[in-house]
């Protein structure tokens, strides 16, 4: 290895979370955002792709996502037909896309999926980018975006499987709290 190149730092494994409830699901949403608020610069930008088959409880991440920053969860639903809800919260706002019907990538840009993942000016709210239906736009994310992921899946009638990929030293301390494990000494 030369002087100038670093050495490759492998990524952390995903922490997989199982929940019990939709409650729960919502709880590791709020956790996961409320860790984001305690470490996100002041013009930050994130985005969480959130990927499962319908009715994994996707809606329900992100209600605890908005409730984890001071919003209102009750006023999340799907974006399914609108394509984009912006919900302002006091620590962030959150554009919530649900590309499902999208007709192709380039529809992305008619709905603000390029003004979304513009860093915000100076004196503007941090943002949080959720994307379900992500693999549909995966070619209009800036390469230098660091994105994390959340696949859910259904295990039981009123269980999920949240696997969590990309998240920060902080993100992944909040979420194995929701899960009952106790802190690493």
């Amino acid at each position: 290895m030369s002087s100038d190149e670093s050495p490759r730092v492998p990524a952390p494994p995903p922490l997989v979370l199982l929940s019990s409830s939709e409650a729960m699901t919502r709880e590791a949403g709020a956790a996961w955002s409320a860790a984001w608020a305690a470490t996100a610069k002041p013009n930050a930008i994130s985005v969480l792709t959130l990927a499962g088959p319908l009715g994994a409880g996707k809606t329900q991440v992100a209600k605890g996502i908005v409730a984890g920053l001071g919003g209102e969860p009750d006023e999340v639903t799907s974006p399914t037909f609108t394509l984009l809800d912006i919900h302002a919260t006091p620590a962030a706002e959150v554009h919530h896309f649900d590309f499902y019907r999208l007709g192709g990538a380039e529809d992305a840009v008619d709905v603000g999926l390029e003004a979304s993942l513009t860093a915000p000016a100076a004196g503007q709210p941090r943002r949080i980018v959720l994307m379900e239906w992500a693999s549909r736009v995966a070619e209009w994310l800036p390469p230098a975006t660091h994105v994390r992921e959340v696949y859910l899946e259904h295990v039981g009638e009123t269980q999920r499987r949240l696997t969590w990929h990309g998240l920060t030293a902080p993100e992944r301390a909040a979420l194995r709290h929701v899960a009952g494990d106790p802190p690493p000494c």
